[in-house]
């Protein structure tokens, strides 16, 4: 605040609501008004002060803030092709939403016979839609895979476990017999 009069009181008006009031405000530094629990979205606001005298002085430019206290969603979850032969490549595609922004989409993958995952970032197609292309595909057996959604401002969302899975002599395109 900065007025050469005596402050009686500053107040934060969000959405055309006076929310928050900051009694005996300190000319001449800043102060601040902390307003909490407000749920995910769009807000407009601005801060009014008033003097001992009742004068108000009115900020006409409004700012915005917006709070994201949502994770995205998982919608879906595809293995193309579910069951795969030896070193074919599967695409992993996943339909993920936010309600401002997606940052990153990874895939945690667990090969069968590793006790550790790998971490790989999904590619965003379009719209919702992000793929993988997965080609380590060296090892029989069920993949463990782990998605993980994370928007804009850090709010994480980790869906699962999906599987694919890896056998000898299943391709399509070739004839395999046991």
């Amino acid at each position: 605040v900065d007025e050469d009069f005596n402050l009686s009181s500053c107040y934060l008006v969000v959405n055309g609501t006076t929310n928050k009031t900051l009694s005996n405000p300190v000319n001449h530094q800043e102060n601040s008004i902390q307003l909490t629990g407000l749920a995910s979205g769009k807000y407009l606001w601005t801060i009014n002060c008033s003097d001992a005298a009742g004068n108000i002085r009115t900020n006409t430019s409004l700012r915005v803030v917006y709070v994201d206290t949502d994770a995205p969603v998982i919608n879906s979850f595809s293995a193309s092709p579910e069951t795969l032969d030896l070193n074919e490549v599967v695409n992993l595609t996943v339909n993920v939403t936010d309600n401002f922004n997606v940052s990153t989409v990874l895939a945690e993958i667990k090969n069968p016979q590793e006790s550790v995952a790998n971490n790989y970032t999904m590619d965003w197609l379009q719209g919702n839609l992000y793929n993988l292309s997965y080609t380590d595909t060296t090892t029989r057996g069920k993949y463990t895979v782990y998605i993980y959604g994370n928007d804009t401002l850090g709010n994480t969302v980790k869906s699962g476990p999906y599987y694919f899975y890896v056998e000898v002599g299943i391709s399509l395109d070739k004839l395999y017999y046991n």
